[in-house]
Protein backbone atom coordinates (compact mmCIF):
# COMPACT_ATOMS: atom_id res chain seq x y z
CA UNK A 1 0.00 0.00 0.00
CA UNK A 2 1.44 3.47 -0.87
CA UNK A 3 1.41 6.03 1.41
CA UNK A 4 -0.27 9.28 0.59
CA UNK A 5 1.58 12.69 -0.37
CA UNK A 6 0.05 15.28 1.99
CA UNK A 7 -1.72 17.09 -1.33
CA UNK A 8 -3.41 13.82 -1.63
CA UNK A 9 -5.25 14.26 1.89
CA UNK A 10 -7.35 17.15 0.29
CA UNK A 11 -8.84 14.33 -2.09
CA UNK A 12 -11.26 11.67 -2.12
CA UNK A 13 -10.89 9.61 -4.76
CA UNK A 14 -12.72 6.27 -3.90
CA UNK A 15 -8.81 4.83 -4.05
CA UNK A 16 -8.03 7.71 -1.36
CA UNK A 17 -11.21 6.97 0.34
CA UNK A 18 -9.91 3.31 1.16
CA UNK A 19 -6.17 4.57 2.25
CA UNK A 20 -7.74 7.18 4.39
CA UNK A 21 -9.92 4.95 5.63
CA UNK A 22 -7.58 2.26 6.88
CA UNK A 23 -5.36 5.30 7.91
CA UNK A 24 -7.87 6.18 10.62
CA UNK A 25 -7.99 2.65 11.86
CA UNK A 26 -4.51 2.85 12.45
CA UNK A 27 -4.54 6.15 14.75
CA UNK A 28 -7.46 4.96 16.63
CA UNK A 29 -6.76 1.91 17.24
CA UNK A 30 -2.90 2.94 18.62
CA UNK A 31 -5.20 5.31 20.84
CA UNK A 32 -6.73 2.05 22.01
CA UNK A 33 -3.58 0.70 22.79
CA UNK A 34 -1.99 3.34 24.78
CA UNK A 35 -4.76 5.37 26.78
CA UNK A 36 -8.07 2.75 26.23
CA UNK A 37 -6.35 -0.66 27.15
CA UNK A 38 -4.62 1.03 30.43
CA UNK A 39 -8.16 2.62 32.30
CA UNK A 40 -8.20 -0.29 34.18
CA UNK A 41 -4.80 0.21 35.64
CA UNK A 42 -4.96 3.91 35.97
CA UNK A 43 -8.03 3.03 38.09
CA UNK A 44 -6.41 1.08 40.00
CA UNK A 45 -2.99 2.89 40.51
CA UNK A 46 -5.38 6.05 41.39
CA UNK A 47 -6.58 4.06 44.46
CA UNK A 48 -9.16 2.05 43.02
CA UNK A 49 -10.47 -1.35 44.65
CA UNK A 50 -10.11 -4.50 41.97
CA UNK A 51 -13.62 -4.63 42.53
CA UNK A 52 -14.51 -0.72 41.62
CA UNK A 53 -11.70 -1.49 38.95
CA UNK A 54 -14.33 -4.09 37.46
CA UNK A 55 -17.30 -2.28 37.92
CA UNK A 56 -15.18 1.06 36.10
CA UNK A 57 -14.80 -1.26 32.97
CA UNK A 58 -18.44 -2.28 32.31
CA UNK A 59 -20.74 0.23 34.32
CA UNK A 60 -20.01 3.18 32.11
CA UNK A 61 -21.27 1.33 28.64
CA UNK A 62 -24.98 2.23 30.46
CA UNK A 63 -25.01 5.15 29.26
CA UNK A 64 -23.70 4.26 25.80
CA UNK A 65 -25.91 1.37 25.15
CA UNK A 66 -29.31 3.56 26.04
CA UNK A 67 -28.03 6.57 23.85
CA UNK A 68 -29.11 5.49 20.62
CA UNK A 69 -32.97 5.48 22.01
CA UNK A 70 -33.05 8.05 24.20
CA UNK A 71 -31.37 10.78 22.01
CA UNK A 72 -32.69 10.03 18.79
CA UNK A 73 -33.89 12.91 17.77
CA UNK A 74 -30.69 14.41 18.29
CA UNK A 75 -29.07 11.99 16.32
CA UNK A 76 -31.34 11.90 13.12
CA UNK A 77 -30.67 15.88 12.88
CA UNK A 78 -27.03 14.54 11.63
CA UNK A 79 -25.80 12.85 8.67
CA UNK A 80 -24.25 9.91 10.05
CA UNK A 81 -20.60 10.85 9.09
CA UNK A 82 -21.05 14.36 11.19
CA UNK A 83 -22.49 12.21 13.96
CA UNK A 84 -18.72 10.53 13.67
CA UNK A 85 -17.00 13.50 13.15
CA UNK A 86 -19.16 14.62 16.78
CA UNK A 87 -18.59 11.16 18.82
CA UNK A 88 -14.76 11.24 17.56
CA UNK A 89 -14.50 14.47 19.38
CA UNK A 90 -16.44 13.41 22.57
CA UNK A 91 -13.94 10.49 23.10
CA UNK A 92 -10.84 13.47 22.94
CA UNK A 93 -12.38 15.32 25.34
CA UNK A 94 -13.00 12.29 27.30
CA UNK A 95 -9.10 11.53 27.14
CA UNK A 96 -8.11 15.02 28.19
CA UNK A 97 -9.99 15.09 30.52
CA UNK A 98 -8.42 11.58 32.32
CA UNK A 99 -4.95 13.70 32.18
CA UNK A 100 -6.76 16.78 33.97
CA UNK A 101 -8.28 13.77 36.53
CA UNK A 102 -4.22 12.98 36.64
CA UNK A 103 -3.26 16.21 37.75
CA UNK A 104 -5.62 16.75 40.49
CA UNK A 105 -4.94 13.86 42.05
CA UNK A 106 -2.11 14.88 44.13
CA UNK A 107 -4.27 17.52 46.40
CA UNK A 108 -7.75 17.57 45.63
CA UNK A 109 -9.13 14.38 44.71
CA UNK A 110 -9.23 10.93 47.81
CA UNK A 111 -11.85 9.52 45.79
CA UNK A 112 -10.96 8.41 41.70
CA UNK A 113 -14.43 6.32 41.38
CA UNK A 114 -16.97 8.18 40.26
CA UNK A 115 -14.92 11.45 38.06
CA UNK A 116 -13.48 8.09 36.57
CA UNK A 117 -16.98 6.83 36.28
CA UNK A 118 -18.23 9.88 34.09
CA UNK A 119 -15.21 10.51 32.16
CA UNK A 120 -15.09 6.28 30.98
CA UNK A 121 -18.97 7.33 30.42
CA UNK A 122 -18.34 10.35 28.26
CA UNK A 123 -15.50 8.09 25.84
CA UNK A 124 -17.65 4.98 25.46
CA UNK A 125 -20.62 6.99 24.31
CA UNK A 126 -18.71 8.52 21.70
CA UNK A 127 -17.75 4.70 21.22
CA UNK A 128 -20.53 3.13 20.59
CA UNK A 129 -22.78 6.19 19.73
CA UNK A 130 -20.76 6.38 16.46
CA UNK A 131 -20.51 2.98 15.27
CA UNK A 132 -24.03 2.34 13.90
CA UNK A 133 -23.10 5.57 11.83
CA UNK A 134 -19.98 4.94 11.04
CA UNK A 135 -21.46 1.39 9.92
CA UNK A 136 -23.71 2.81 7.51
CA UNK A 137 -21.29 5.34 6.05
CA UNK A 138 -18.78 3.00 5.33
CA UNK A 139 -20.71 0.81 3.59
CA UNK A 140 -21.56 4.03 1.35
CA UNK A 141 -17.90 4.32 0.66
CA UNK A 142 -16.71 0.88 0.19
CA UNK A 143 -17.76 -1.28 -2.83
CA UNK A 144 -19.49 -4.71 -2.07
CA UNK A 145 -16.83 -6.70 -4.16
CA UNK A 146 -14.01 -4.58 -1.95
CA UNK A 147 -15.69 -5.42 1.24
CA UNK A 148 -13.82 -9.03 2.18
CA UNK A 149 -10.72 -7.29 1.19
CA UNK A 150 -11.26 -3.91 3.59
CA UNK A 151 -12.41 -5.61 6.43
CA UNK A 152 -9.66 -8.14 6.72
CA UNK A 153 -7.10 -5.24 6.03
CA UNK A 154 -8.54 -3.03 8.62
CA UNK A 155 -8.79 -5.84 10.81
CA UNK A 156 -5.43 -6.66 10.56
CA UNK A 157 -4.44 -2.89 11.01
CA UNK A 158 -6.23 -2.30 14.06
CA UNK A 159 -4.48 -5.47 15.84
CA UNK A 160 -1.15 -4.34 15.12
CA UNK A 161 -2.27 -0.42 16.04
CA UNK A 162 -3.55 -2.13 19.32
CA UNK A 163 -0.38 -3.63 19.96
CA UNK A 164 2.27 -0.83 18.97
CA UNK A 165 -0.06 1.18 21.43
CA UNK A 166 0.03 -1.23 24.66
CA UNK A 167 3.58 -1.58 24.08
CA UNK A 168 4.62 1.89 23.89
CA UNK A 169 2.35 2.27 27.12
CA UNK A 170 3.81 -0.77 28.66
CA UNK A 171 7.47 0.38 28.20
CA UNK A 172 6.78 3.73 29.29
CA UNK A 173 5.43 3.23 32.55
CA UNK A 174 7.90 0.06 33.43
CA UNK A 175 10.80 2.37 32.91
CA UNK A 176 9.73 4.95 34.12
CA UNK A 177 11.13 7.03 31.32
CA UNK A 178 13.44 10.61 32.76
CA UNK A 179 12.20 9.17 35.95
CA UNK A 180 8.76 11.07 36.03
CA UNK A 181 6.13 9.45 38.38
CA UNK A 182 3.95 7.23 37.13
CA UNK A 183 0.68 9.49 37.64
CA UNK A 184 2.89 12.28 35.56
CA UNK A 185 3.53 9.48 32.73
CA UNK A 186 0.02 8.45 32.64
CA UNK A 187 -1.18 11.96 32.30
CA UNK A 188 1.55 12.06 29.01
CA UNK A 189 -0.11 8.54 27.42
CA UNK A 190 -3.51 9.89 27.83
CA UNK A 191 -2.15 13.53 26.20
CA UNK A 192 -0.63 11.52 23.59
CA UNK A 193 -4.17 9.36 23.22
CA UNK A 194 -5.79 12.83 22.51
CA UNK A 195 -3.20 14.30 19.77
CA UNK A 196 -3.71 10.75 17.96
CA UNK A 197 -7.43 10.68 17.83
CA UNK A 198 -7.62 13.96 17.06
CA UNK A 199 -5.59 12.67 14.22
CA UNK A 200 -8.41 10.00 13.72
CA UNK A 201 -10.73 13.03 13.00
CA UNK A 202 -8.88 14.97 10.72
CA UNK A 203 -8.66 11.60 8.89
CA UNK A 204 -12.91 11.23 9.12
CA UNK A 205 -13.34 14.54 7.75
CA UNK A 206 -11.08 13.90 4.85
CA UNK A 207 -13.42 11.38 3.64
CA UNK A 208 -16.27 11.88 1.49
CA UNK A 209 -19.53 12.95 3.15
CA UNK A 210 -22.42 11.00 3.70
CA UNK A 211 -26.15 12.06 2.58
CA UNK A 212 -27.79 9.45 4.95
CA UNK A 213 -28.93 10.98 8.30
CA UNK A 214 -29.07 8.85 11.44
CA UNK A 215 -32.23 7.41 10.67
CA UNK A 216 -32.79 4.65 13.56
CA UNK A 217 -36.22 3.68 14.00
CA UNK A 218 -37.42 1.88 16.57
CA UNK A 219 -40.24 0.34 15.24
CA UNK A 220 -37.74 -1.05 12.85
CA UNK A 221 -35.07 -1.55 15.33
CA UNK A 222 -37.77 -3.83 17.06
CA UNK A 223 -38.58 -5.94 14.39
CA UNK A 224 -35.46 -6.59 13.97
CA UNK A 225 -35.03 -7.84 17.28
CA UNK A 226 -38.00 -9.65 16.76
CA UNK A 227 -36.95 -10.82 13.49
CA UNK A 228 -33.29 -12.25 15.69
CA UNK A 229 -35.36 -13.17 18.20
CA UNK A 230 -33.31 -16.84 18.84
CA UNK A 231 -29.89 -15.31 18.33
CA UNK A 232 -30.07 -12.61 20.45
CA UNK A 233 -31.99 -14.37 23.54
CA UNK A 234 -29.18 -17.20 23.51
CA UNK A 235 -26.58 -14.07 22.76
CA UNK A 236 -27.91 -12.29 26.13
CA UNK A 237 -27.54 -14.83 28.62
CA UNK A 238 -24.03 -16.02 27.04
CA UNK A 239 -23.00 -12.13 27.03
CA UNK A 240 -24.35 -12.19 30.92
CA UNK A 241 -21.70 -14.97 31.56
CA UNK A 242 -19.25 -14.01 29.84
CA UNK A 243 -18.48 -10.53 32.07
CA UNK A 244 -19.02 -12.75 35.30
CA UNK A 245 -15.56 -12.61 35.10
CA UNK A 246 -13.83 -10.63 32.37
CA UNK A 247 -13.59 -7.37 33.67
CA UNK A 248 -11.21 -8.57 36.41
CA UNK A 249 -9.00 -10.14 34.77
CA UNK A 250 -7.03 -7.01 34.57
CA UNK A 251 -7.08 -6.10 38.44
CA UNK A 252 -6.33 -9.80 38.99
CA UNK A 253 -3.50 -10.19 37.08
CA UNK A 254 -2.01 -6.17 38.52
CA UNK A 255 -3.18 -6.23 42.01
CA UNK A 256 -3.47 -10.14 42.99
CA UNK A 257 -1.16 -11.79 41.07
CA UNK A 258 1.58 -8.16 41.53
CA UNK A 259 2.34 -8.16 37.66
CA UNK A 260 4.62 -5.59 36.95
CA UNK A 261 3.45 -2.85 34.23
CA UNK A 262 5.76 -4.65 31.15
CA UNK A 263 4.51 -8.10 32.32
CA UNK A 264 1.09 -6.70 32.43
CA UNK A 265 1.97 -5.50 28.78
CA UNK A 266 3.18 -8.87 27.79
CA UNK A 267 0.80 -10.64 28.49
CA UNK A 268 -2.26 -8.06 27.93
CA UNK A 269 -0.30 -8.11 24.39
CA UNK A 270 -0.41 -11.86 23.42
CA UNK A 271 -4.02 -11.26 23.41
CA UNK A 272 -4.07 -9.33 20.45
CA UNK A 273 -0.98 -11.45 19.27
CA UNK A 274 -3.46 -14.28 18.94
CA UNK A 275 -5.66 -11.94 17.43
CA UNK A 276 -3.38 -11.33 14.50
CA UNK A 277 -2.80 -14.73 14.17
CA UNK A 278 -6.67 -15.65 13.58
CA UNK A 279 -7.02 -12.78 11.01
CA UNK A 280 -4.25 -13.93 9.17
CA UNK A 281 -5.68 -17.45 9.18
CA UNK A 282 -9.31 -16.45 8.19
CA UNK A 283 -7.47 -14.50 5.43
CA UNK A 284 -6.57 -17.70 3.74
CA UNK A 285 -10.46 -19.71 4.87
CA UNK A 286 -12.92 -16.70 4.40
CA UNK A 287 -14.02 -18.53 1.40
CA UNK A 288 -14.44 -21.88 3.31
CA UNK A 289 -15.26 -20.30 6.26
CA UNK A 290 -19.28 -18.76 6.70
CA UNK A 291 -19.48 -15.84 9.37
CA UNK A 292 -21.83 -17.94 11.26
CA UNK A 293 -18.87 -20.82 11.08
CA UNK A 294 -16.44 -17.75 12.46
CA UNK A 295 -17.84 -16.20 15.30
CA UNK A 296 -19.49 -19.88 16.61
CA UNK A 297 -15.48 -21.91 16.45
CA UNK A 298 -14.11 -18.67 17.67
CA UNK A 299 -16.44 -18.27 20.91
CA UNK A 300 -16.51 -22.03 21.75
CA UNK A 301 -12.62 -22.20 22.13
CA UNK A 302 -12.37 -18.35 23.97
CA UNK A 303 -15.84 -19.28 26.24
CA UNK A 304 -14.50 -21.79 28.75
CA UNK A 305 -10.43 -20.21 29.08
CA UNK A 306 -11.15 -18.28 32.17
CA UNK A 307 -11.46 -21.68 33.82
CA UNK A 308 -7.51 -21.72 33.29
CA UNK A 309 -6.50 -18.55 34.92
CA UNK A 310 -5.25 -19.84 38.62
CA UNK A 311 -3.79 -22.44 37.28
CA UNK A 312 -1.24 -20.89 35.35
CA UNK A 313 1.51 -20.22 37.53
CA UNK A 314 4.28 -19.05 35.11
CA UNK A 315 4.27 -15.50 33.37
CA UNK A 316 4.51 -17.39 30.38
CA UNK A 317 1.39 -19.42 30.78
CA UNK A 318 -0.43 -16.18 31.48
CA UNK A 319 0.52 -14.84 28.21
CA UNK A 320 0.01 -18.14 26.13
CA UNK A 321 -3.79 -18.04 27.58
CA UNK A 322 -4.28 -14.74 26.66
CA UNK A 323 -2.80 -16.00 23.28
CA UNK A 324 -5.02 -18.45 22.71
CA UNK A 325 -8.45 -16.13 24.41
CA UNK A 326 -7.52 -13.92 21.32
CA UNK A 327 -7.34 -16.02 18.46
CA UNK A 328 -10.63 -17.26 19.86
CA UNK A 329 -12.39 -13.93 20.20
CA UNK A 330 -10.74 -12.59 17.08
CA UNK A 331 -12.65 -15.61 15.02
CA UNK A 332 -15.91 -14.23 16.84
CA UNK A 333 -15.19 -10.45 16.15
CA UNK A 334 -14.62 -11.34 12.12
CA UNK A 335 -17.92 -13.44 12.25
CA UNK A 336 -19.93 -11.31 13.84
CA UNK A 337 -18.83 -7.59 11.81
CA UNK A 338 -19.19 -9.94 8.83
CA UNK A 339 -22.98 -11.08 9.31
CA UNK A 340 -23.61 -7.82 10.23
CA UNK A 341 -21.86 -5.82 6.55
CA UNK A 342 -23.32 -9.15 4.05
CA UNK A 343 -25.77 -10.74 5.70
CA UNK A 344 -28.42 -7.97 7.09
CA UNK A 345 -30.44 -5.91 4.62
CA UNK A 346 -28.47 -2.14 3.76
CA UNK A 347 -31.65 -0.35 5.63
CA UNK A 348 -31.04 -2.20 8.53
CA UNK A 349 -27.54 -1.91 9.41
CA UNK A 350 -27.80 0.75 12.07
CA UNK A 351 -30.79 -1.08 13.63
CA UNK A 352 -28.55 -4.03 13.40
CA UNK A 353 -26.03 -2.48 14.99
CA UNK A 354 -27.52 -0.50 17.60
CA UNK A 355 -29.51 -3.89 18.72
CA UNK A 356 -26.43 -5.73 18.98
CA UNK A 357 -24.90 -2.84 21.28
CA UNK A 358 -28.12 -2.61 22.95
CA UNK A 359 -28.48 -6.31 24.24
CA UNK A 360 -24.57 -6.61 24.22
CA UNK A 361 -24.10 -3.76 26.87
CA UNK A 362 -26.80 -4.08 29.28
CA UNK A 363 -25.88 -7.75 29.47
CA UNK A 364 -22.38 -7.05 30.21
CA UNK A 365 -23.01 -4.60 32.89
CA UNK A 366 -25.48 -7.12 34.18
CA UNK A 367 -22.67 -9.62 34.39
CA UNK A 368 -20.57 -7.31 35.82
CA UNK A 369 -22.46 -6.09 38.81
CA UNK A 370 -23.53 -10.30 39.37
CA UNK A 371 -19.98 -10.90 38.76
CA UNK A 372 -18.75 -8.25 41.62
CA UNK A 373 -21.64 -9.18 43.79
CA UNK A 374 -20.15 -12.82 43.78
CA UNK A 375 -16.85 -12.66 43.97
CA UNK A 376 -17.44 -10.64 47.36
CA UNK A 377 -20.04 -11.83 49.09
CA UNK A 378 -20.27 -15.19 47.72
CA UNK A 379 -17.24 -16.14 46.69
CA UNK A 380 -15.33 -14.14 49.48
CA UNK A 381 -12.89 -12.61 47.00
CA UNK A 382 -11.70 -16.24 46.07
CA UNK A 383 -10.33 -15.85 42.44
CA UNK A 384 -10.10 -19.37 41.57
CA UNK A 385 -13.77 -20.19 42.35
CA UNK A 386 -14.82 -17.12 40.69
CA UNK A 387 -13.14 -18.01 37.33
CA UNK A 388 -13.73 -21.82 37.28
CA UNK A 389 -17.49 -21.26 37.97
CA UNK A 390 -17.28 -18.54 35.25
CA UNK A 391 -15.42 -20.62 32.75
CA UNK A 392 -18.17 -23.53 33.31
CA UNK A 393 -21.43 -21.06 32.92
CA UNK A 394 -20.02 -19.37 29.59
CA UNK A 395 -19.56 -22.56 27.94
CA UNK A 396 -23.06 -24.02 29.10
CA UNK A 397 -24.24 -20.50 27.44
CA UNK A 398 -22.65 -20.77 24.34
CA UNK A 399 -23.11 -23.94 23.11
CA UNK A 400 -26.82 -23.27 22.05
CA UNK A 401 -25.35 -20.64 19.75
CA UNK A 402 -24.36 -23.22 17.30
CA UNK A 403 -27.76 -23.18 15.96
CA UNK A 404 -28.43 -19.42 16.33
CA UNK A 405 -27.27 -17.09 12.93
CA UNK A 406 -27.09 -13.48 12.62
CA UNK A 407 -28.30 -12.00 9.81
CA UNK A 408 -30.77 -12.86 6.73
CA UNK A 409 -30.72 -15.61 4.83
CA UNK A 410 -32.42 -14.12 2.09
CA UNK A 411 -29.66 -11.25 2.19
CA UNK A 412 -26.78 -13.59 2.17
CA UNK A 413 -28.25 -15.61 -0.87
CA UNK A 414 -28.72 -12.43 -2.88
CA UNK A 415 -25.16 -11.14 -2.08
CA UNK A 416 -23.78 -14.76 -3.20
CA UNK A 417 -25.25 -14.14 -6.46
CA UNK A 418 -24.54 -10.56 -6.97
Amino acid sequence: MSLLSPKQLFITSPERTYKLSLYEAFFTSFTVGLGETYFIAYALHLGSTVVESGLLSSLPLIFAGISPFFFRRIFHRFVVSNWVLIACAIQCVALAALAVVGMLKVNLMSEPFYPLLFIYSLYWFGNFSALPSWNKWIHELIPHKRSDEYFSRRTRTIQWGILLGLVSGGLTLHFKLFNFSTTFLFIILFLISYHFKFISFYLFFKQPPSNSRYDLNFKKALAFLKQQKSFFSNYSLFNTALFLSAPFVSGYLLSVRGLDYLTYMWVMGALFIGKITTTMLLDKMKKKWSPHQMYFWGGLVAAPLPALWTFCESNFSLALLHFVSGMGWAAWDVGISLAIFKKVNPHEKIEAVTIYNMVGLPTQVLGTILGAYLLKYAYNNNYTLMFVIAGVVRLLFFLPMYTKRLGNADQANSEQKS
